[in-house]
């Protein structure tokens, strides 16, 4: 039972670091694609608040 709960938790970390990871690739595409329109200071606060979360 521990075992099979163990596993559990390892699959949903593994699962939870897929989809932030896949989160940001797609920030990060985003980013690079609204480079232009956005100013420095909103892109630093925003990764700042990214990296927070982390």
């Amino acid at each position: 039972m521990r075992v099979k709960l163990s596993r559990l938790s390892a699959e949903a970390s593994s699962l939870r670091s897929a989809r932030i990871r896949t989160l940001l690739s797609t920030f990060v595409t985003l980013m690079c694609s609204l480079k232009k329109s956005i100013s420095t200071s909103s892109s630093s606060l925003i990764l700042s608040i990214v990296s927070s979360l982390m």
